[in-house]
């Protein structure tokens, strides 16, 4: 129906005398001709550009590859001296003797291609380095006179200490001096760039425009006229039909965009439980790994010095596990698909009581269950990271959550007394906000259901944070994803009829972390207590393998493929009561305890536990 209207005007250009044509065609002519000359402009530009740009990398790719040069050859220097301070070995300080000019040389390189504006940062570096060079040369003098322990000293000062603070504090510095530098090059190349499209951009359109209105002024307006007018009424009827169909389709497609919102809503909520999904099976299990592993070699070591450096090792993997820890809380807890608004909720309390010795009043009296999974779990997860804010900053041990129900929206304020905050300081910056962190991440996720977030806080009156979700949103969304279980190839390890009869207690270890179980079993079989009769890697295999060599002892863990490690001991126990079940999880939380209660098992570990303490936990298991 709109096509009508061009076509007559079409036909009315084309009446038009000869004269209007010739324009017409000059017209075009021209125009095209400055457009020509408008894009060879552009292209120009654009390539001077490119040459500016490469230059500024090429400059930015070699101080770069210098800076780490530098950083290179400083880590080749201190294992020098180290080993060469704790072995005198001859070969190693000829190796450090050997590195100290080429250091030298590359600094001077580093500072010949760096603005003056960066030169303090390097002349801190060379007086840090010249200082440690010191040091590091009475060391190794030392250690040439096998005084080892003086050599050492020197090494482990505070001097030492604080100047290689100081060095590599000007490194980095310097490293973001010239991130920042180069940066403004690049953005002021852009900037010049831009400035000279627009400038093109402006000749070119108005160029066109001046040949256009010489064009229209060329026609015949009289005749030209009376035909516009039918081609307006008709114009005006048919737009008039496509409005009324066009705002119907406003309508669907408003309807398609929150359904559409809700599956991004859904969509999130499956990638954080994927992503907390790999931190527990993959970088939790590895740090409790490394935990044990590193326990073994403190608990063999002969060397008071290295028993230390290896409970450093334990402390930081404690450190490690508790910050995992706390992230998989945070995507995916427990339950969190199964179980109502308030018994999250409840369930968080808890956890943060527990945890934090954060006390934490829930009133839920007038609220309505939110029908919709997703809308609990975004629910759940915003009061849970505003406790989390509460926790770190607010420093009190109290908060209230208070929730209701009305008939357009659910609402929730989370409120504390603590020090509070300006909210006019908070960070607006689009990029940061689409992280989804923080309190305006919060709100931009709310506004994907229609949501919304109220800020309010004072310095030292406390901070009030209310959030609402429309219940209408509850009645459009698609359903929600299936959860698709992937199941892990396991491999078994055969019975071994002889080593039982020679020991005390059989165990067989479940895990679906191949490095953690391969731990756990060097573990058991270097004990005089124990031989490991068998390994699985999932709930279904456990219980296969339970049934197959009848063990003493079973420790498992709970986040297992196929069923977790609660339903396995279940059915472990049930089928043969003897059997002794421990389980072994990173889940340290009420929840899973209980859960694992109610199977049969005897204890629950966690995986940051010592060996020695988690074997004499198996045995008491077995004795009890």
């Amino acid at each position: 129906m709109l096509t009508s209207g061009p076509n007559k005007v079409e036909s009315v250009i084309e009446s038009t005398g000869g004269v209007v044509k010739h324009h017409s065609k000059t017209t075009m002519i021209v125009t095209l001709t400055v457009n020509i000359v408008g894009l060879m402009l552009i292209f120009a530009s654009v390539t001077h550009f490119n040459r500016n740009l490469v230059k500024v990398q090429e400059s930015y790719s070699r101080v770069q590859a210098l800076h780490g040069k530098v950083l290179r050859i400083d880590e080749i220097l201190t294992m020098s001296c180290w080993v060469a301070s704790t072995t005198s070995d001859e070969r190693w300080h000829a190796r450090y003797q050997s590195y100290v000019p080429i250091l030298d040389q590359t600094l001077n390189e580093l500072f010949s291609k760096t603005p003056e504006s960066m030169h303090k940062f390097i002349q801190e570096t060379n007086a840090a380095n010249a200082i440690l060079v010191g040091f590091e040369s009475q060391a190794l003098q030392a250690s040439k006179e096998n005084n080892r322990a003086q050599a050492l000293a020197f090494l482990t000062s505070v001097e030492y200490t604080s100047q290689k603070e100081i060095y590599s504090r000007g490194m980095r510095k310097l490293d973001s001096a010239l991130q920042k530098y180069f940066q403004g090059l690049l953005k002021a190349e852009y900037k010049q760039i831009q400035q000279r499209e627009l400038i093109i951009f402006i000749v070119v359109f108005g160029l066109a425009i001046f040949w256009i209105v010489i064009f229209k002024t060329a026609s015949n307006w009289q005749q030209s006229t009376r035909e516009y007018l039918s081609i307006s009424s008709q114009l005006k009827h048919s737009l008039q039909e496509r409005l009324a169909d066009n705002l119907q389709l406003v309508e669907k497609r408003s309807l398609e965009i929150k359904n559409l919102r809700r599956a991004l809503l859904q969509s999130e909520q499956q990638e954080r439980k994927r992503l907390g999904r790999l931190v527990h099976d993959d970088l939790q299990q590895l740090i409790a790994a490394l935990r044990l592993k590193s326990s073994i070699y403190r608990d063999s070591a002969k060397v008071e010095q290295e028993k230390d450096a290896y409970q450093e090792l334990v402390n930081l993997a404690d450190e490690a596990l508790t910050s995992t820890r706390d992230l998989v809380m945070r995507l995916t807890p427990p339950d969190e698909h199964h179980n109502s608004l308030v018994e999250m909720i409840s369930a968080i309390c808890k956890q943060f009581k527990l945890r934090y010795n954060l006390n934490i009043t829930v009133n839920a009296e007038h609220l309505v269950e939110p029908k919709q999974i997703e809308v609990r779990q975004l629910m759940s997860r915003s009061i849970r990271e505003l406790l989390f804010n509460i926790v770190k900053y607010a420093q009190v041990g109290q908060a209230e959550v208070e929730l209701w129900s009305t008939s357009d929206y659910n609402y929730c304020i989370v409120s504390d007394r603590g020090v509070g905050f300006e909210v006019n300081k908070l960070p607006t910056d689009e990029s940061f906000i689409r992280t989804g962190l923080g309190l305006l991440g919060m709100r931009e996720q709310l506004a994907m259901i229609g949501g919304y977030i109220e800020i309010n806080s004072q310095i030292n009156k406390g901070s009030s944070i209310k959030l609402s979700i429309p219940t209408a949103a509850e009645t459009t969304g698609s359903p929600l994803l299936e959860n698709n279980t992937s199941h892990l190839e396991v491999q078994t390890v055969s019975q071994r009829d002889d080593l039982i009869t020679k020991a005390k207690h059989s165990i067989l270890i479940v895990d679906d972390n191949h490095a953690l179980r391969k731990m756990l079993i060097q573990i058991f079989q270097g004990s005089k207590d124990f031989v490991v009769v068998g390994e699985a890697s999932s709930g279904p295999e456990a219980v296969e393998q339970s049934e197959l060599y009848k063990p003493n002892l079973v420790l498992i863990d709970y986040s297992l493929p196929g069923f977790d490690g609660a339903e396995a001991s279940k059915q472990i126990v049930d089928k043969n009561p003897k059997i002794a079940v421990v389980g072994f999880t990173s889940f340290d939380v009420p929840e899973v305890i209980e859960h694992f209660k109610q199977a049969g098992v005897s204890e629950v570990m966690s995986k940051d536990s010592d060996p020695q303490h988690l074997l004499g936990v198996c045995l008491l298991a077995l004795s009890s």
